[in-house]
């Protein structure tokens, strides 16, 4: 999980195969990981940068919107600041889209952690952009 949030965090969205493998290459040696490990990432990461809601980051960055990824976001609830690191947030056009990344193989038993995560993440989101926010989780 930790080589494939690398990846994500630092492939531009509109990496060919080739692009993926060379950054994998690099990022699965600062992390240590396995020949298996890094072919294994690649193939993730390039799978999840044709879905469709990358189509969408990938237009908004295309047409000057905002796209960032790795972005700290916070809020305050019951008198707690709860504080993390949204995947991707970007400006889909009239409204905002955070996007969490999930690389568990199955994330049913944590679904409601991570709706209550990105819930989160959206909150903090439209605080910070007085605008309208959609969240979503993508299981890499």
């Amino acid at each position: 999980g930790i080589l494939v949030h690398a990846l994500l965090a630092h492939v531009p969205l509109d990496a060919a195969p080739e692009q993926v493998m060379r950054l994998a290459a690099v990022q699965a040696r600062l992390l240590r990981a396995s020949d298996d490990e890094r072919a294994a990432a690649a193939a993730m990461v390039d799978r999840a940068l044709k879905h469709a809601l990358l189509d969408r980051a990938r237009a908004a960055q295309a047409s000057g919107r905002s796209c960032r990824r790795e972005v700290s976001l916070g809020v305050v609830v019951d008198g707690v600041v709860v504080d993390g690191q949204a995947d991707l947030l970007f400006d889909d056009g009239g409204r905002w889209l955070v996007v969490d990344f999930k690389t568990d193989v199955e994330i049913t038993g944590s679904e409601a952690i991570y709706q209550r995560q990105v819930a989160l993440y959206m909150d903090a989101a439209a605080r910070v952009t007085g605008a309208a926010v959609e969240g979503a989780l993508l299981r890499v």
